[in-house]
């Protein structure tokens, strides 16, 4: 029989061992166009609480900055047209006319300041009348000055029909050469069919007249709404918030506004507006370059 192993007191201390650590590797710099990136997000994020144009200034400045530095100078000039004295030159002016090329364009007029920004050929403005409310009563043909340097644009103006239609022009270049369009009442009694009737003058000679039916009726005792935008060579006409006719011609590419009544034909404008790049880039460069035409505008309608 096997007697057991006897029993020591002394500690059992493990051997030592060499353990291999291996270095961390160091962490990759991100590239330089992730972290402006990130930190722009991060920077919008924390300011979720700003309004919705601060936003938009803070991100659409420097985008508009870089457009700058990207332009490489101003447009060239028409034979026979000299700059105008005093200029800006270089860069800096080359982005002023960038902006300003690029700016809303709005003007409105509703004649309670008189005819000053309008302009006609001998005696127009003796054709011309204003009744007790202040509605203006047109007569021989008058443009609105500020408009003629603009090329697209959209024209709103109120009127009422008293006796036949009403008439207008528009990218109307002088007064021998435009497009006119006149909304006539084909029927007698309160509510007369209609009927859109437009045409081209080219060196004075007044071309071949269209006559489109309209889908509704307009009356004697209420304000139409009209609007007619030009974009190229298309333009679109609406009646009262409703699309009535859209066409194309490219024979005149710019040119401004204007009234006239033809004869047999009574009508009272109330108002007249003319907008032009009217979206948030544009209202944004006309915060910081207002466009010449907005400007002449302002200053021909203060009392």
């Amino acid at each position: 029989m096997c007697s057991p192993a006897p029993v020591s007191l002394e500690p059992c201390v493990p051997r030592p061992r060499l353990v291999l650590v291996r270095p961390a590797l160091a962490a990759e710099p991100a590239p330089e166009n992730r972290l402006w990136w990130k930190s722009l997000r991060r920077w919008i994020g924390e300011r979720r609480g700003l309004p919705g144009l601060v936003k938009w200034v803070a991100v659409v400045l420097p985008l508009l900055f870089v457009a700058w530095l990207r332009f490489e100078g101003p447009p060239a000039q028409q034979p026979g047209l000299e700059p105008p004295a005093g200029a800006s030159q270089g860069m800096l002016g080359s982005l002023r006319e960038a902006v300003a090329r690029r700016a809303a364009t709005r003007l409105e007029d509703d004649f309670r300041s008189g005819l000053g920004a309008w302009r006609g050929e001998a005696k127009w403005a003796e054709s011309w009348s204003y009744d007790a409310a202040g509605f203006v009563r047109p007569g021989k043909l008058a443009l609105w000055e500020p408009s003629l340097r603009l090329a697209d644009y959209r024209m709103e103006f109120v009127a009422q029909i008293e006796r036949g239609g009403l008439s207008w022009v528009f990218r109307a270049r002088d007064f021998r050469n435009y497009y006119a369009a006149r909304l006539m009442v084909v029927e007698g009694g309160p509510l007369g069919k209609a009927a859109l009737v437009r045409q081209a003058v080219i060196d004075g000679k007044a071309g071949a007249r269209e006559r489109i039916p309209l889908p509704f009726a307009l009356g004697h005792t209420s304000l139409q709404q009209v609007r007619l935008e030009a974009h190229g060579p298309a333009f679109s006409l609406y009646v009262n918030g409703q699309l009535v006719a859209y066409w194309a011609d490219e024979r005149l590419p710019a040119g401004g506004i204007g009234f006239l009544a033809e004869p047999g034909e009574r009508y009272r404008l109330r108002r007249v507006r003319l907008s032009h790049q009217d979206d948030t880039l544009g209202r944004l460069c006309a915060f910081f370059a207002p466009p010449a035409a907005d400007k002449d505008s302002r200053s021909m309608q203060e009392p």
